[in-house]
This record gives C-alpha cells, structure tokens and sequence, in this order.
C-alpha cells in the first residue's frame, strides 16, 4: 500500500468508498503518508500482523461513517456503518488468511446475522 497511494488514487477518481486488503501495514505507517484527496482524514484501517493481511477503507469526505467494533470477529474484519440520509448501510470488509479453517467462516456468518439483526443493508 505503501508505495501504490498514487495509482490508487488515479483510479479513485469516482468512487465514494475504496476497500482495499493485503496492505501491509503497520502502526509504524501513519495515516497522513496514505491519505487520498477527497476522502476522509484517517483511514479505516486493520493493520497486519507479522504474516501479511491489513484493510484499508477510504470514506469519501461527503460521506458520514463510523467504525462498528461490535461486529467485528477477527483481526482481519472491519465493520462500518455507513449513514445516509434515508437510511444506514453496514459494510464490512474481510482478509481471510489462506490458512483460516470453517471457524472463519462460523465467526463470519454469525457476524453478519448480527449486523442484519441492525439493519437489512448489509454489503
């Protein structure tokens, strides 16, 4: 991630939200040396472990969104609430480790029954 910024940000130019996985980044990155005209200040990230993995999300400045915790169920998810005017919408963005077993996906899917549990607008 760290040396592809520009080429994302080519690309980004009309995309209200960029998800992005395998980042390798670390705590040692700071957010200013990744950030992309037009969207939010800080990143929505998950860094990597010593293995690989990280997530980035990139929120359009325009729109409003908020870090869900709550559902979050391994390292390597990221859930966030994402508010319209008319409605909500939970995103989650997911890094699943070559070497995760079904309990993955057992944490996975209960995940998103408890987000639908919130709302039906699940992606």
């Amino acid at each position: 991630m760290r040396n592809k910024v520009d080429y994302v940000e080519n690309i980004s130019n009309e995309a209200d939200v960029i998800c992005l996985t395998e980042t390798h980044l670390d705590e040692n990155i700071k957010n200013e040396n990744i950030l992309i005209e037009g969207y939010n200040r800080d990143p929505y990230r998950k860094d990597c472990n010593s293995s690989g993995g990280g997530i980035i999300i990139y929120i359009s400045k325009f729109i409003q969104a908020k870090p869900r915790p709550d559902l979050d169920f391994d390292n390597e998810a990221l859930w966030l609430e994402i508010t319209f005017p008319s409605n909500k919408l939970l995103l989650c963005v997911v890094y699943r480790q070559p070497s995760n077993n079904n309990t993955f996906w057992d944490k996975f899917h209960e995940s998103i029954e408890n987000a639908m549990s919130y709302t039906p607008n699940v992606v």
